[in-house]
């Protein structure tokens, strides 16, 4: 799995993720505003 952990603070809308390799966080990143169904 590339995610290794998640943070989500629900009350403040906000959320922390530590992904494997620096190159995978780049790759999620790139997803950010992608509409996904």
């Amino acid at each position: 799995d590339a995610v290794v952990n998640v943070y989500i603070n629900h009350e403040k809308k906000f959320a922390f993720v530590e992904m494997r390799t620096v190159e995978e966080a780049s790759n999620a990143m790139a997803l950010d505003g992608i509409m996904f169904e």
